[in-house]
């Protein structure tokens, strides 16, 4: 059902070094939402692919994760929720700033929160890296791969991945193996 990790939300007390890294290192376009508070990372002709905003406290990181459409929202939101987990709809705010159609947020059993949506918005404007590059290879298939590192491991693999039907590898560091999930 989750197609794509399609962004991630990124809160720092080191908004202007995410900025140099982003643009001068990675070559990321910095697209500025409020000078000195949040800007949009791009790496594609979509919306943004990280959001960073300036915090006061420590920092702290969250992933966007993208579905087809509103009915498949609605039916993993209604699954989390039978799994124990408390679901949020995102703020009108939210939803701007990410360009998304829809999305809802949890925790997982670490805290971290994780934000399923639909409707990825593509930017107004065409993708200008940050540096001379070749591109990122992104799109439908998103930015890429994450790995949860957690205590809870076992509600994560069984009670999360039920709840959203992803496609799931762990390494069993006991056994020396790996294992898969769908």
């Amino acid at each position: 059902m989750i197609k794509a990790l399609s962004y991630v939300v990124v809160e720092t007390p080191h908004l202007e070094a995410w900025m140099e890294q982003a643009e001068k290192h990675i070559g990321l376009q910095v697209e500025v939402v409020e000078a000195g508070r949040c800007v949009r990372l791009r790496a594609d002709e979509k919306f943004q692919r990280l959001l960073v905003t300036r915090t006061e406290g420590q920092a702290s990181m969250g992933m966007g994760f993208e579905l087809d459409n509103a009915e498949q929202l609605q039916t993993i939101r209604q699954r989390l929720e039978e799994a124990g987990y408390a679901t949020t709809e995102g703020t009108a705010e939210e939803l701007a700033l990410r360009g998304v159609a829809g999305m809802i947020h949890f925790r997982d059993p670490d805290g971290v929160r994780l934000e399923v949506c639909h409707g990825l918005a593509d930017a107004a404007t065409p993708f200008v890296p940050g540096r001379p590059l070749g591109g990122f290879r992104t799109g439908d298939m998103g930015i890429g791969h994450v790995a949860l590192i957690t205590d809870e491991g076992v509600k994560i693999r069984g009670e999360e991945v039920e709840a959203t039907k992803s496609r799931v590898k762990w390494r069993d560091e006991a056994k020396n193996s790996v294992k898969s999930m769908a």
